[in-house]
């Protein structure tokens, strides 16, 4: 029986007030044709990978995904393109194995380039397409970053139903961390892809051994970040030459050096899966505060309250990773100058003429793409355009500049 659309389902019609949504569109860049050929890559532990609707919306078990090739281009939007290879399977098919070598081996300079793509809330494996081609599209456009972007997805539902089943209520109304459950809400499903992140880790790692100076990189949007905190729960082994968190929806002591509280540094196996850590944040976010609104102590953490996304890092309380780095993005995500950048239409609209969020922003506005591409391909923290240094020396302040 096909899955009824999102639209379809009186669940997602009952929206809480103030959701502004934290859906991903296809950028200019992504949707312009292409002018030579190219392949595309996306991972999906969805057991149905076009399944609309909340209750269809499932990870694979143990592990196991589903491994996506588009051949139409690189950085392709369009979901018809993408061709499932083989069978869903904790390793990847030769397939898929020999098309993503390939693309590497053939990237021009030393140090061959991929970047991981998590998104995050409220995306289905179409949005994943679309928020994986807008940041390789972005990068290669703004910034000529050389490298190959691909996505892993994992079972988010629709915006509607995502807020509606965001997580499991506990009948005491307490905060427990981590989730038990492997499917039935938001972060249930993010629960239950945690191998399946662990074997896609492993697969590229595995690249390694037949790709002379492969650099790996990890850029995570939104719940996209909690998926990478269940995914690196303990990790103690460096994967990821840098970590990009984007509009981080968790606790803003995640990354802290564990202690006998065990509220604080929930996140810590991020930072010691990176070479460095940059956390970007703008206090003009504008879904985050809906985040801490309805989600504060229910199911995040109530000692912590604050979001790395909004508040940035809590250096002044507690130990932070000395591979930690953070950068104020409040000077170029906000009001007036979204505005500017809607009106030239670099950032996309979707068809009712209405915006995406400033919170989904930072995959789009040229100078924090070129920011994050400068980071990706080697230049140090402090000699990046347009960071302003502040009181703390890893954190830094983006100085407005559309003139890049």
């Amino acid at each position: 029986m096909p899955s009824p659309s999102e639209s379809s389902s009186p669940r997602a019609q009952l929206l809480p007030p103030g959701w502004a949504g934290s859906r991903l569109l296809p950028s200019a860049a992504a949707l312009k044709p292409a002018t030579t050929s190219g392949t595309s890559f996306m991972i999906s532990n969805r057991v149905d990978t076009d399944a609309t609707w909340a209750h269809y919306i499932n990870p694979l078990p143990g592990g196991q995904m589903n491994w996506f090739l588009s051949t139409a281009q690189s950085n392709d939007p369009t979901r018809s393109d993408y061709i499932q290879q083989g069978s869903s399977s904790t390793t990847p098919p030769d397939s898929f194995a020999t098309a993503i070598a390939a693309a590497l081996t053939s990237q021009t300079g030393p140090n061959p380039q991929l970047t991981v793509f998590i998104h995050g809330l409220g995306n289905l494996f179409s949005d994943a397409i679309w928020g994986m081609s807008s940041m390789g599209a972005d990068l290669a456009t703004f910034a000529n970053y050389p490298g190959l972007v691909i996505g892993f997805d994992w079972p988010s539902y629709g915006e509607g139903e995502s807020v509606l089943y965001y997580a499991t209520n506990a009948t005491d109304k307490q905060y427990y961390f981590p989730p038990t459950a492997t499917s039935g809400s938001i972060r249930d499903n993010i629960n239950g892809s945690t191998q399946a992140f662990t074997n896609l880790v492993a697969f590229l790692e595995g690249l390694r051994t037949t790709i002379n100076g492969l650099t790996i990189s990890l850029i995570c949007h939104s719940e996209g970040n909690y998926m990478a905190l269940l995914g690196t729960l303990g990790n103690s082994t460096q994967y990821f030459e840098h970590v990009l968190l984007l509009a981080a929806d968790i606790n803003n002591a995640a990354l802290q050096v564990p202690s006998a509280d065990p509220l604080v540094g929930q996140g810590y196996g991020i930072a010691q899966s990176g070479g460095d850590v940059t956390v970007y944040f703008t206090e003009n976010d504008d879904v985050l505060p809906f985040s801490l609104a309805h989600w504060e102590y229910d199911y995040h953490n109530p000692e912590f309250g604050s979001r790395l996304g909004s508040a940035g890092p809590l250096y002044n309380a507690g130990q932070q990773p000395a591979n930690l780095y953070s950068v104020d993005c409040s000077g170029v995500i906000n009001v007036q100058n979204f505005q500017y950048l809607q009106s030239l239409k670099i950032i996309p609209t979707i068809t009712d003429g209405s915006a995406l969020s400033m919170h989904t922003s930072y995959l789009f506005i040229p100078q924090i793409v070129q920011d994050m591409a400068a980071l990706l391909t080697g230049a140090g923290p402090a000699n990046i355009a347009n960071r302003v240094p502040t009181g703390n020396p890893r954190a830094y302040y983006m100085a407005l500049n559309n003139n890049n």
